[in-house]
């Protein structure tokens, strides 16, 4: 019998985060801070973390394809 134990993949030292959208073809999930003004691009497999800063604060992102998101900030 196999065991589904939750696994911490990444840590944003955030108290808000929106999303996550996934990509199968990247292996790749996107979350959202609105307060930190940011974009996570989180690959569990690899153990990496691409940040990027908006704009202003963002209430979502979505994958566009595998090299562009889109993501709405205010």
């Amino acid at each position: 019998m196999s065991s589904n134990t939750p696994k911490l993949v990444f840590y944003a030292q955030s108290t808000l985060l929106e999303g996550p959208a996934f990509s199968k073809e990247l292996n790749s999930f996107l979350c959202v801070s609105i307060e930190q003004e940011r974009i996570f691009l989180v690959n569990p497999d690899e153990q990496t973390v691409r940040t990027f800063k908006t704009r202003g604060q963002v209430g979502f992102a979505v994958f566009e394809d595998k090299d562009h998101i889109i993501y709405a900030a205010y």
